[in-house]
């Protein structure tokens, strides 16, 4: 079905010297800057309801009542996993 997982990446960088350097500036003695990536799929899909399945039917067949097997599901090998692509920058 292909790959299950899912990737991100998170990065800080933390700097407090250049606010320091001038003391008019108190308002501000630390800086943060945050950036992410990541990518989220949806996982709340019903079990083995995307591959295909056999169900039991009954027949008559030569005047006798008979029990076969059939296809219930079709698989769609189209099927791909829905996923988000996200992109943050926060200071």
């Amino acid at each position: 079905m292909g790959d299950l997982s899912f990737r991100c990446c998170r990065l800080a960088y933390r700097e407090r010297a250049v606010f320091r350097k001038r003391r008019s500036y108190r308002v501000f003695t630390d800086l943060k800057l945050r950036a992410s990536y990541g990518m989220t799929g949806n996982s709340q899909l019903p079990v083995y309801q995307s591959v295909s399945g056999l169900s039991t039917y009954n027949y008559i067949f030569g005047g006798q009542y008979v029990t076969g097997y059939g296809p219930s599901r079709i698989a769609n090998p189209d099927l791909k996993w829905e996923s988000t692509k996200n992109a943050e920058c926060w200071p």
